[in-house]
C-alpha cells in the first residue's frame, strides 16, 4: 500500500481525494461482503450490525472523524515527503497517545513510560533535521494525524461494542469515516481535482490510472483490516506492539531502497533511534501494565 500510494502522488496530487477513495473502495468491499455472504465465508466474517444508538452516539461519530481526518492528514504527507519520513514521524504516535491520555483524560502515565519516549522525541527530531525531503505540510500532516489517531484509538479502546469483531468494526468505521473525507475535497481541492485526473489520464492512460486507483483503495483497507485483526487476535499487546514496529522498519528500508530516496546519515540514525524508542516504550508499558494488574490482583485478594 504504502509503495503503491505514494507512486500514485507522484502523478496524481490530489490528497484529500485519494484519502476519501481508500474509505470508499473499503466500505464497498465490506458492503459487498455483508450482503453477498451474511452468513461469512473464508474470507467474510458473518455479518455484524452495529446497534443504532453506538453507531449514531457522539462516541462512535467523533471516532469516525478523527479516523478520517487524520487519514486525510497524512496522505498530505504522503504525498509532500519521503514515506520513509513520514513513518519516522509516525513514530511519535506512542508519545502523543500518552500526552493525550495524561492531559485530556486524566489517565496517569508512569514516569519510566515518560523515560522511554525521549528517545522516540530525540530520534524524530534528529532525523527531521536532516531530512532532504522535509517540509512543513510533510512534518505537520503526519503529527497531525498522530493527534487525530491518538483520540480514535482512546474512543475506540473505551466504547466499541464487544458484540462486534475487528473486521465488522472495521467496515462501519470505514463507512462514516468516509463522510468525514469529503468536505476536505471541496475545501482543498475543488479547483485542480479535475486538471489533475485530465493529467493522470493523459500521462498514464485512463485505465492504469483507474487501476491505480482501484489498487490503493483495496490495498489501504486490506492492510488496516489486517492491523485491525492482528490486535484482536494477539492476546498481548507487547506482541501487537513488537509486530507494529517490524512493520515499520520494513516499510522504512523497503520505501528508501524502491525509490532510491537519499538519506543523510543523521537522519538515518534519527530514524534507527526513533524505532528502537518505540520497541523500548512497548517493553515499559507491558511492565508497568503487568505490574499494574499485579497490585490490583493483590489488593483484591486482601479484600
Amino acid at each position: 500500500f504504502n509503495i503503491k500510494n505514494k507512486a500514485l502522488y507522484n502523478y496524481f496530487p490530489c490528497p484529500a481525494f485519494v484519502s476519501a477513495l481508500h474509505l470508499f473502495v473499503g466500505a464497498l468491499y465490506g458492503i459487498m461482503g455483508w450482503l453477498l455472504f451474511p452468513k461469512g465465508n473464508g474470507i467474510f466474517p458473518e455479518r455484524q450490525l452495529m446497534p443504532r444508538d453506538k453507531l449514531l452516539g457522539w462516541r462512535f461519530q467523533l471516532q469516525a472523524a478523527c479516523h478520517g481526518v487524520g487519514h486525510t492528514a497524512v496522505n498530505f504527507s504522503y504525498g509532500a515527503v519521503a514515506v520513509s519520513f513520514t513513518h519516522t514521524v509516525k513514530a511519535m504516535e506512542p508519545f502523543v497517545a500518552a500526552f493525550i491520555s495524561q492531559t485530556f483524560f486524566g489517565k496517569r502515565v508512569p514516569f519510566a513510560v515518560w523515560l522511554s519516549l525521549m528517545p522516540v522525541v530525540a530520534g524524530v527530531a534528529l532525523a527531521s533535521a536532516h531530512e532532504l525531503s522535509f517540509n512543513w505540510m510533510g512534518f505537520n500532516g503526519a503529527m497531525f494525524s498522530n493527534v487525530a489517531f491518538a483520540f480514535r484509538n482512546y474512543l475506540a479502546k473505551e466504547g466499541l461494542s464487544d458484540k462486534l469483531n475487528s473486521t465488522n468494526q472495521y467496515i462501519h468505521l470505514s463507512i462514516i469515516s468516509l463522510l468525514w473525507c469529503i468536505p476536505p475535497i471541496f475545501m482543498l481541492e475543488a479547483d485542480k481535482l479535475l486538471p489533475a485526473m485530465q493529467a493522470a489520464v493523459a500521462s498514464h492512460g485512463l485505465w492504469p490510472f483507474v487501476f491505480d486507483l482501484a489498487t490503493v483503495g483495496l490495498t489501504y483497507h486490506l492492510y488496516n483490516q489486517l492491523c485491525f485483526n492482528a490486535i484482536e487476535a494477539f492476546d498481548r499487546p507487547l506482541t501487537a506492539s513488537v509486530g507494529n514496529v517490524a512493520k515499520r522498519c520494513f516499510v522504512i528500508g523497503f520505501s528508501i531502497l524502491y525509490f532510491g530516496n537519499a538519506i543523510t546519515p543523521q537522519t538515518a540514525a534519527g530514524t534507527v533511534v526513533a524505532i528502537l524508542g518505540v520497541f523500548l516504550y512497548s517493553l515499559v508499558s507491558a511492565r508497568e501494565k503487568a505490574k499494574g494488574e499485579g497490585k490490583g490482583g493483590a489488593a483484591a485478594q486482601a479484600a
